[in-house]
């Protein structure tokens, strides 16, 4: 899996949804996944319960970037959903957004 989210990263794909996606309707994906069938379920607890995740990822596009196999010209930013800290009362009207 970590070669798929390195390739996805590479393409610029961050959310697990879309390389869930991208691993049944796209070739190279498929051939990733070697005949093992993926959801996002597993293809995002997989980014999120590696010890380490980020700094293989990052490492490993470092080095192809370094050894010229690839050019980031569009990164991928992480698919995690971050909660907003204001409620809908909170920024109901316009002395919700100024308080």
């Amino acid at each position: 899996m970590l070669a798929l989210w390195l390739w996805a990263t590479i393409d610029g794909v961050g959310s697990a949804r879309q390389l869930d996606r991208l691993c049944r309707n796209h070739l190279i994906y498929r051939w990733l996944c070697a005949g093992v069938s993926m959801n996002y379920h597993s293809l995002s607890n997989f980014r999120l319960r590696i010890w380490r995740f980020g700094t293989l990822l990052a490492q490993g596009v470092a080095s192809m970037v370094d050894a010229g196999l690839v050019s980031l010209d569009t990164l991928a930013q992480d698919g995690l959903r971050v909660r907003a800290g204001a409620g809908a009362v909170r920024s109901a009207g316009a002395r919700g957004l100024m308080s």
